[in-house]
């Protein structure tokens, strides 16, 4: 294969012919590269893809741009410059930040608080802030926690017909969300129900919905829900889990 490829590692871009050894070409480049056996085994020249698995530079051969690091991207970042805080219940608050990251409504992420990590949903309408749920025995800790950078997007579709599942903790969250959704411009109700798979969801009975969206911290699988669910009638087509933790 002729050409050359750009590789970027670390911000400074060299180009490298295709089908050469990705560690000698960039040495001979003049990249500083921590290196050692050059036999794969000792892992002294593993590079981290910015979009991708790790990879050996010894062991690669070029045939494609490559956006590197030589040391793994920080996973956290200090999210929170101010914020305001409103008490949902005693084991929920809903957080309105001013942060680098923008997640649209229904992005699932981590953050990270110390040695602990939980999962939150954002709830947020406008890229202006961020705002999503947090659990008020941590909130006097929240000027310390560190937000993940990647998010799960929620595809929601404000044309969708949508239904909220809860365990018995998150029914706060789930009453809160809907009127978020509401807020938002979705077109058609969200209604809510709570997930008690050991009963049949006469609520529910044959309501067809486009998307479910689960806020359960309890494990429950999808085939199980789907039974529960099928037992009223009722029918999902999509399910979204955007379980919480705390």
């Amino acid at each position: 294969m002729n050409g050359k490829c750009t590789i970027s590692l670390d911000g400074h871009s060299y180009r490298v012919p295709n089908g050469e050894n990705l560690l000698a070409s960039l040495l001979q480049l003049g990249a500083i590269i921590p290196h050692s056996c050059l036999a794969g085994a000792c892992g002294s020249c593993r590079l981290y893809q910015v979009h991708g698995q790790p990879l050996l530079a010894c062991q690669t051969t070029v045939n494609q741009p490559l956006e590197l690091l030589t040391k793994p991207a920080e996973r956290f970042i200090v999210a929170l410059a101010t914020y305001q805080v409103e008490q949902l219940s005693d084991r929920w608050c809903k957080v309105q930040a001013h942060c680098p990251l923008s997640l649209p409504l229904g992005a699932v992420f981590r953050w990270q608080l110390k040695n602990e990590v939980g999962r939150s949903v954002s709830c947020s309408i406008t890229g202006d802030l961020l705002t999503f749920y947090f659990p008020t025995r941590l909130i006097d800790q929240l000027s310390e926690v560190r937000i993940e950078q990647g998010a799960q997007r929620a595809q929601l579709d404000i044309s969708a017909s949508h239904l909220i599942l809860y365990s018995a903790d998150n029914q706060v969250l789930a009453e809160n969300f809907s009127r978020v959704m509401q807020d938002a411009g979705f077109e058609q109700n969200c209604p809510i129900a709570p997930i008690e798979l050991n009963s049949t969801p006469s609520a529910l009975s044959f309501q067809r919905f486009d998307k479910a969206l689960v806020l359960n911290d309890q494990p429950a699988s999808l085939e199980a829900l789907e039974q529960w669910l099928t037992s009223s009638r009722c029918r999902v087509a999509e399910f979204t889990f955007m379980t919480h933790s705390n």
